[in-house]
């Protein structure tokens, strides 16, 4: 073998041990359980227009704002879109916008569809096509619940489904996904309260503030199924 046949052998070896390490890298970083964080862009009201409507119920005129918003990635995603911000005394409020009416190339105009207080022209506001907050910020009763689980106790919300805040017999169990927060299923709960349902929302192993394993990766559901069993042990 020829000293440059040699040298490019050598070359090829050294490439391919590269990729496989990259690769090995990388499917592995997949697994890991790092905390989540979710970037929420600076957002602030830019204004608020629109006529009142009239309820259809008690005939009496509703304000139905439009608001319209700092265009960013989360202001410009389709379907609803959640608001989070804190009033002078610290307290949290939330508000549901509607899909996108119309945008330039700096504000966002989306429709109030409800909001738990009064917004102010400049005021600085949390958007998210996710969800935040709690159950509370829904309008539902829940209840923060610990599951017994093989790892430890995992953090839950128990939102009733029956009559008078009452735990019905039906009951619905909730997770997230990969790399997902509890904050994800607040878009469904309210559904299955309408339906009578009891929920309860579990975060499972090594996830965003779950008990963590010794080796401190996801299995993709090759054991995190035991926590939805406990999950439904515990219902």
């Amino acid at each position: 073998m020829t000293r440059s046949l040699k040298l490019g052998v050598l070359l090829l070896g050294l490439v391919g041990a590269a990729v496989l390490s990259v690769g090995w890298y990388f499917a592995d970083a997949l697994v890991w359980a790092s905390p989540v964080r979710r970037r929420i862009p600076s957002t602030r009201i830019l204004g608020i227009q629109g006529e009142p409507l009239l309820d259809a119920e008690t005939g009496l005129p509703t304000p139905a704002p439009w608001l319209a918003l700092t265009r960013n990635l989360a202001t410009t995603r389709p379907g609803v879109l959640g608001l989070e911000w804190d009033d002078l005394a610290g307290r949290l409020f939330f508000a549901q916008l509607g899909p996108v009416l119309t945008q330039t190339r700096r504000t966002v105009v989306r429709a109030v569809q409800w909001q738990g207080a009064a917004l102010a022209v400049g005021q600085a506001v949390r958007p998210s096509t996710v969800g935040l907050g709690t159950p509370a910020s829904r309008g539902l009763s829940y209840e923060d619940v610990v599951v017994p689980a093989p790892h430890g106790a995992m953090p839950a919300w128990l939102v009733p489904g029956g009559p008078d805040g009452a735990v019905d017999t039906d009951w619905v169990i909730v997770t997230h996904g990969y790399r997902g927060l509890r904050q994800d299923a607040l878009r469904v709960l309210p559904t299955f309260a309408r339906l009578g349902l009891s929920s309860l929302t579990i975060t499972y192993r090594n996830a965003h503030g779950a008990p963590r394993t010794p080796q401190g990766v996801y299995r993709l559901s090759a054991e995190e199924w035991e926590d939805l069993e406990a999950a439904v042990r515990f219902a």
